[in-house]
């Protein structure tokens, strides 16, 4: 797992374990993994994108975690006609305080104190009604705004790069889907901004927004708005970002290993390598063994002094079989 583990999250490294302790056994799908690996390995320049572009999350894996928490448990607002009737008042505020400003410039101070105390007791009265609600939402996804914006490169390379079913019947084809709507809608960088102000200020500078503008209420809507219109195909594209990074390292491994072939599986129970080597010791330092088991010959006994290969020979054969 070492050797092979090229994945810049733990998610995608928690991908590659499973993979490589739970292998697939269904002749269909280890040819198309096979599918998988090969086009990977043939295309190194959309490989090496793939990885550069997810150094950008290494070390946000708590980040993540927080993301996908926040967007799993996303639900539309209890108390929406208040929230939507805070927001259209808070057009109406504006154009007060514009009013008062106005009225403040020309000289005429009067008419603008009485009518200030109301406006601001008034936007008060409705941040509180929604507070809890509002805050709830801003809180969940605060200091996420750094994934989203490292995460922003691998989505685009991912959509752009990998092939389509049309192209090549792989893996990659479904995974890519997962990244198309979110590039081509442009979500991670619109859900990034708005991530991005709603963490300008805090305490009193933050409180001064609300009481103005109901601040906290407009970035709650429009987080909501864009997480609850997307919230399947987030969650599938940063699963998908896991199982794309436990792909490539299988494919940089195989990349790195002159001798790897792919090998042509039996609906029987055969196992027949040719001139097999392990793949954890040198090509040029290791010694080629065959080995050939069917319904005839299903028992082998191996033999040999001690340092001779015996278990080398053992974990070639389960290695290269598991892979």
């Amino acid at each position: 797992f070492g050797l092979m583990n090229q994945c810049s999250t733990t998610l995608g490294a928690v991908r590659l374990a499973k993979q490589l302790m739970s292998p697939n056994l269904d002749k269909t799908q280890i040819e198309r993994r096979q599918t998988t690996i090969a086009w990977l390995d043939e295309h190194p320049i959309e490989r090496l994108s793939l990885m550069q572009c997810a150094l950008g999350l290494k070390g946000s894996d708590a980040i993540c975690g927080k993301v996908k928490k926040a967007v799993c448990e996303s639900k539309p607002f209890t108390h929406s006609k208040r929230i939507l009737f805070a927001r259209i008042w808070t057009f109406v505020a504006l154009a007060i305080f514009t009013f008062i400003i106005y009225k403040v410039v020309t000289g005429d101070g009067t008419l603008a104190g009485t009518l200030l105390l109301p406006t601001l007791i008034m936007n008060i009265v409705l941040f509180s009604m929604v507070k809890s609600e509002v805050a709830s939402v801003v809180k969940a996804y605060g200091d996420t705004s750094p994934f989203l914006r490292g995460w922003q490169p691998f989505v685009r390379q991912a959509s752009n790069s990998l092939p389509t079913h049309s192209e090549v019947d792989t893996e990659l084809g479904q995974l890519k889907t997962c990244f198309d709507t979110l590039y081509q809608k442009q979500v991670i960088t619109k859900l990034e901004k708005i991530l991005s102000w709603s963490e300008i200020g805090f305490g009193p500078l933050k409180n001064g927004l609300n009481a103005l503008c109901l601040y906290d209420v407009h970035i709650a809507a429009k987080i909501n708005r864009v997480v609850l219109s997307y919230k399947k195909m987030i969650m599938d594209a940063i699963s998908a970002t896991g199982d794309i990074e436990a792909l490539y390292s299988l494919a940089n491994f195989c990349w790195t290993q002159p001798v790897t072939c792919y090998p042509n599986i039996e609906t029987e129970t055969t196992l027949d390598i040719q001139t097999g080597f392990h793949p954890l010791i040198e090509p040029n330092i290791s010694v080629a063994n065959s080995i050939s088991l069917n319904k005839t010959c299903h028992v082998l006994l191996i033999t040999g002094p001690n340092a001779a290969g015996k278990s080398t020979l053992l974990r070639m054969a389960t290695i290269n079989t598991l892979l």
